[in-house]
């Protein structure tokens, strides 16, 4: 845990790497449960005004702990995103433990 409460734990404690996400497209804000409509809909702070959304019609880039790269829609993201952190129903892609 560093000085601001944050967790930075190596990938063989993630249970389920293949579904934890690492990276996402997006205008370069801090991901969180919750936020990750929000940081692929809003415009990025610096290049080109394009919104990390419509870069591929509709759909966003993820990596994810087993280093696969998916192609998410729109909807699977807001369904994610719906589910909060931890929990049964938290968002799986935030799940360390």
């Amino acid at each position: 845990m560093d000085q601001n409460g944050g967790i930075w734990p190596t990938l063989k404690y993630v249970p389920n790497p293949s579904q934890y996400l690492l990276l996402i497209e997006s205008s370069g804000h801090t991901l969180s449960c919750g936020g990750l409509v929000f940081a692929v809909t809003s415009v990025p702070t610096v290049g080109p005004p394009l919104r990390a959304i419509d870069r591929h019609g509709g759909s966003i880039n993820c990596l994810f702990g087993d280093f696969h790269v998916s192609s998410v829609t729109t909807q699977a993201l807001i369904a994610a995103d719906m589910g909060g952190c931890g929990g049964p129903n938290g968002n799986p892609w935030f799940n360390m433990n």
